[in-house]
């Protein structure tokens, strides 16, 4: 019937499953499943198939800050074999991930992320990362000063005014 084998289909849907370690929660209902498992389990349900590019919406919403750390970890890896494009709100958990972001208010500006070492165990001050990019979109902001400046966590980048910055701006 057109190449459509429910075998090979069970075969992918068993793989998805190992692959993002969740295969034990096959016979478990949805309703039964934590947050982070139910996260887990719609992944496995989009990557099935293999797509080249995978599209989540708030992916760690309503989960606990463990399970955020275990979806965007299992992002991580999967971004090694497809194109993700995360739409989220939660902007230290996503830049401690990201490669690159699209910050989108009336205009859209593409920051190029420098590799960030975030202590999400603690608390991560999301102005000072804002403050951060300002400055890297327009000279006239400044860095905020706080207890940890954010130009410690990058590794060899230079500072958001300077020539070298990597911060791209465009219109929509």
């Amino acid at each position: 019937m057109l190449g459509f084998s429910p075998k090979n289909e069970q075969d992918k849907i068993t793989h998805a499953m190992e692959r993002l370690g969740i295969a034990h929660l096959a016979k478990k209902p949805l309703y039964a499943l934590s947050g982070g498992e139910r996260q887990k389990v719609f992944i496995a349900r989009a990557i099935v198939n293999m797509p080249k590019i995978l599209i989540l919406d708030e992916p760690t919403a309503n989960i606990d800050s463990q399970a955020q750390v275990n979806v965007y970890q299992l992002l991580k890896q999967l971004s090694q074999h497809m194109s993700i494009i995360i739409v989220s709100h939660d902007i230290a958990l996503t830049l401690s991930y990201a490669k690159k972001v699209l910050y989108i208010n009336k205009n859209a500006h593409m920051h190029e992320i420098p590799q960030l070492h975030l202590n999400l165990k603690e608390h991560v001050c999301e102005m000072d990362l804002l403050a951060y990019f300002a400055a890297s979109a327009s000279p006239q902001y400044t860095e905020i000063s706080s207890q940890t400046p954010l130009s410690s966590y990058a590794q060899n980048q230079p500072h958001p005014n300077s020539p070298e910055s990597t911060h791209h701006k465009g219109k929509l």
